[in-house]
């Protein structure tokens, strides 16, 4: 990666590129080592894991995605786990609001 607007920042979704579709979220970013410190959470089988590790710049990919209902409860679920009070709250404002009838 040359330009520094190509990297990527904490809190984005990644896929790992070449055969393994890893994703995962970005915690931290290490200009110094050029790498991510990612927790992944799926691996390409869809079986959720919860496992942190450092990925190179150039071996990640931003992961362009919509969201249903069910990701942001397993979203929510993780940031209970994690206890990321503001990512909680911040996932819980984007679920639909109800209808009031």
């Amino acid at each position: 990666m040359k330009a520094k607007d190509s990297i990527l920042n904490e809190g984005d979704w990644i896929i790992l590129k070449g055969n393994f579709r890893f994703s995962g979220y970005i915690e931290k970013v290490s200009l110094i080592r050029k790498q991510y410190y990612v927790w992944f959470t799926r691996t390409p089988i869809e079986t959720e894991i919860n496992s942190p590790m450092w990925v190179d710049f150039n071996c990640a990919v931003l992961y362009e995605f919509s969201l249903e209902d069910d990701d942001l409860y397993s979203m929510m679920d993780f940031a209970l786990d994690t206890e990321d009070r503001q990512w909680f709250d911040e996932l819980q404002d984007k679920l639909p609001q109800e209808l009031p009838f």
